[in-house]
């Protein structure tokens, strides 16, 4: 053969190996950011004190009403410093037994850029408005609804990662520093597998001791939504256990997967979100939450110690496995602590399962009174499903330093909000670059392809 045929050939393998047979990876979208740029919590439109009132007063920032904060440097927000920041819908679902009949979780957007009393400017996430958490006693449970569902997709490696920024309150109403040894947090994401939201009911005021109350909707408004119906019972979800305590131990971090069904496995009372007991195969026993990693046999535990006022960021991941079922990993700062599968002979899967694929909304609830401050929530979806990239702001096929230049020119969907900034952040900075820009891999083939041009090139070299 000639050498100039064997040049050819080469060329043309060549254009083939290149052309042909590196696949593009699948990239990732940052599907729902909330920064709490907009103070308002219902997303109603309207800044008022159901949102930023952080006592209850009924007013804000009032020289006689609300001396106890201002005296610890605390201004309650009155409007909004991104209204295009509107992120999720945050609100209680659990009521508390008093006169008042208030809701467990006081949630009230506030200002975190400012340091107040003993915390300074290097405790506090620093990045405009938050959402503060003060529950009354333990079991202060409530959760952003997302403004749509998010679906993790059908093929193998598909994902689902939700996270945010957390941190201690101090300087809170009623100023619960630190939680106990023991005490956890539960947070996860949950499916509205009965279809309720938007329901209404009189789950409002008044519903804990003289029924009914207040109507309100659920998925909106504050209400008794923790183990009602319409409400959180007869949702599926996956959720976390962070050990909190001074004394924390890792036996007490989970990650659960949880089918709040009134009723479920033959026993009573086990519809409440994030409060089920251990589900079992054998009728009349268990309840509705099946585990799926402890620190025992999967990792050394969630821990965040109550000495620390820093910022922690927390994540949960779920990802599509080859036989169609979940794995789910929990960290803290980017520290995998456990992560496992759910698999079809995990006791009580026959009660459980399947895992639920579709989520509606993030769910939160402490196990005793500690105050804390959450701040830029991120629902990212990875894989398959993965919508095209809203972070190409320029409109040029890839994400890059001329969108970040765009953003700062005004040209992105939501001129100069943190949420833009944040899905460009995500694009470009985090886990995703690389599947944003689509770098492409090779597959095995295509080694093999081009090792054997390689081949024909020495033999054809050694030839001429």
């Amino acid at each position: 053969m000639a050498a100039a045929q064997v040049k050819s050939i080469l060329s043309l393998v060549g254009i083939v190996v290149l052309n042909s047979c590196f696949v593009p990876s699948t990239y990732a979208v940052v599907k729902f950011f909330d920064g709490f740029g907009d103070a308002d919590r219902n997303n109603d439109g309207v800044v008022n004190f159901y949102d930023t009132d952080i006592n209850l007063s009924g007013s804000w920032n009032d020289a006689t009403l609300d001396a106890g904060l201002s005296s610890r440097g605390i201004v309650e927000v009155t409007a909004a410093t991104d209204p295009s920041d509107t992120g999720l819908i945050w609100l209680g679902t659990r009521s508390f037994d008093t006169a008042a009949n208030l809701t467990k979780a006081n949630l009230k957007i506030i200002n975190d850029d400012v340091a107040t009393g003993v915390e300074t400017e290097s405790d506090i996430h620093n990045s405009g408005l938050a959402l503060s958490v003060e529950p009354r006693g333990g079991g202060g449970s409530f959760i952003g609804r997302f403004p749509s569902s998010v679906d993790l997709g059908p093929v193998a490696g598909d994902k689902v990662v939700v996270s945010f920024d957390f941190r201690y309150w101090r300087e809170s109403t009623n100023r619960i520093e630190f939680p106990a040894a023991f005490d956890t947090l539960r947070w996860g994401i949950y499916e509205d597998t009965d279809n309720e939201l938007g329901m209404t009911a009189p789950y409002g005021s008044g519903t804990v001791s003289a029924p009914p109350g207040a109507t309100v909707e659920w998925g909106k408004d504050d209400g008794n939504w923790f183990s009602s119906q319409p409400g959180a019972e007869g949702d599926k979800g996956i959720y976390t256990q962070l050990e909190m305590g001074v004394d924390a131990f890792a036996s007490n971090a989970r990650i659960n997967w949880e089918y709040n069904v009134a009723g479920i496995n033959g026993t009573t009372n086990n519809g409440r979100i994030l409060e089920g007991t251990g589900v079992s195969s054998a009728p009349g026993t268990g309840g509705d939450v099946g585990t799926v990693a402890t620190p025992t046999t999967d990792g050394t535990g969630g821990i965040i110690h109550s000495s620390d006022l820093s910022p922690s960021t927390l994540s949960l991941e779920i990802i599509r496995l080859e036989d169609g079922l979940i794995q789910v990993a929990t960290l803290v700062n980017e520290v995998e602590f456990l992560r496992d599968e759910i698999k079809t002979t995990d006791t009580g899967f026959d009660v459980l399962g399947p895992p639920a694929f579709s989520y509606d909304y993030i769910a939160f609830r402490n196990t005793a009174d500690f105050d804390f401050v959450i701040d830029n929530v991120m629902v990212e979806i990875f894989g398959s499903n993965a919508e095209e990239n809203t972070a190409d702001f320029d409109g040029d096929g890839d994400v890059d330093g001329r969108d970040f230049l765009a953003w700062q020119r005004g040209s992105s969907p939501n001129p100069f909000s943190p949420g833009d900034l944040a899905l460009w952040q995500a694009a470009y900075n985090g886990g995703a670059l690389s599947a944003v820009s689509a770098v492409p891999e090779p597959s095995a083939l295509c080694l093999a392809l081009l090792g054997l041009s390689l081949f024909v090139k020495r033999g054809a070299g050694a030839r001429n």
